[in-house]
């Protein structure tokens, strides 16, 4: 399953492998890894070290070593050296990580990233139980259920939030410029992944897409087709609290709006390589690429919601209105690990830009006109930056 997935060769999955094991018997040998890398830097050094470090570890260390957690615990090692959108799954995590991706989730509705108090809010999904308790994206969270969380994997905080509907899960959250805490009490419910809705339809219709999954491109064509008999002027995208999702997702809705080959994104690899993200033409309707659009964005629209507004906006396709977005610009991976079967690591491999090259990763998008949502009308201001085309 592609997030999107590029196969990486074996050379770095060798690397990976090697770097892990040194880490993770770095207390037993109390060696400086660097110092070992630098003066021992070929291969068949660092095999020798292994094996050297694998010999003390079974035959001096006290007690007994689980050989798969030891497995666990080294991969784990590595990725937490990487940044906070890499990560490990163990069979269960794998598992219910296809689950959640395919729409099958149940829990309060928040998109997560790794923070160093616990984790950090990016996006919460409109409608979710997370929204109706008062969570926002940019809260951190610190303590769940009394527990703290700064040293769990993302896998364990997200099984301590997800439960049985109907049961609720105490929250500790803080805001990241005040650092005021509060006890946030939130019931679980089943997450809807009915991806597009249209909220108001008429001459100007609202089309809202919650979060990218594998069936939202033909959703959102679908949506739009029962516009047409309204013969709307144009189009509002409400992008906001969307926290991304399937890169191949916003492939398929940019080529919904915009012409085959239009240039969505580029991506920047980490040998030099930069691959220019096109629209498809799969699913486009040149009815729609007539009309204008006004993206909806806020603190919570990420990834690929920001993807998706800086393609049409830098096509000269539509606008947006807001506030800024959340920033992040990276691309990962999923790779399931042969030699561990049913497991499998996520790392980011590229980094985005808009097609004409700005970074939106950790800076974000500032919308084409600036507008907070407590202190004007989002819909009114779309609807007259519509309507001024005509």
């Amino acid at each position: 399953m592609k997030f999107p997935i590029n196969t990486l060769n074996l050379l770095l999955k060798t690397t990976i492998i090697i770097i892990i094991f040194l880490l993770a018997l770095n207390n037993i040998c109390n060696a400086n890894l660097s110092d070992i890398f630098n003066k021992n830097s070929s291969e068949n050094s660092r095999h020798k070290l292994i094996d050297e470090l694998e010999d003390i570890a079974y035959d001096k260390y006290l007690y007994n070593i689980n050989e798969s957690e030891l497995n666990e615990g080294i991969i784990l090692g590595v990725i937490s050296k990487m940044d906070e959108y890499s990560d490990f799954f163990n069979i269960d995590e794998y598992e219910q990580f296809n689950k959640n991706i395919n729409g099958d989730i149940s829990g309060i509705g928040i998109e997560m990233m790794k923070h160093e108090s616990g984790v950090k809010i990016i996006s919460v999904i409109d409608g979710s139980p997370a929204q109706k308790a008062g969570l926002e994206s940019g809260d951190i969270i610190v303590n769940i259920n009394d527990i703290d969380i700064d040293k769990k994997s993302m896998f364990e905080i997200g099984k301590i939030i997800q439960g049985k509907i109907g049961t609720f899960v105490s929250l500790t959250a803080l805001k990241e410029d005040t650092k005021i805490s509060r006890i946030v009490v939130v019931k679980r419910d089943k997450i809807s992944y009915e991806t597009v809705t249209i909220e108001k339809y008429g001459k100007i219709p609202v089309v809202k897409i919650k979060i990218f999954t594998k069936n939202t491109g033909r959703q959102l064509y679908d949506a739009l087709q029962k516009l047409k008999k309204y013969k709307p002027l144009g189009i509002v995208l409400d992008l906001r609290n969307n926290p991304g999702g399937l890169l191949e997702s916003a492939i398929d809705i940019a080529s919904i709006l915009l012409p085959k080959n239009t240039p969505i994104a580029n991506a920047l690899y980490k040998n030099g390589n930069i691959e220019v993200i096109q629209a498809n033409g799969k699913l486009f309707d040149i009815f729609f690429m007539k009309l204008p659009i006004v993206i909806m964005v806020n603190q919570g629209t990420a990834s690929a919601a920001e993807l998706i507004s800086g393609a049409i906006i830098e096509s000269n396709k539509g606008i947006s209105i807001g506030t800024k977005t959340f920033g992040k610009g990276v691309i990962q991976d999923i790779i399931p690990l042969n030699s561990i079967k049913g497991t499998a690591i996520k790392i980011t491999v590229a980094e985005y830009t808009t097609p004409n090259g700005f970074k939106i990763n950790k800076k974000g998008l500032i919308p084409s006109i600036e507008c907070l949502e407590n202190s004007c009308d989002l819909f009114k201001t779309a609807s007259g930056i519509i309507t001024s085309y005509y």
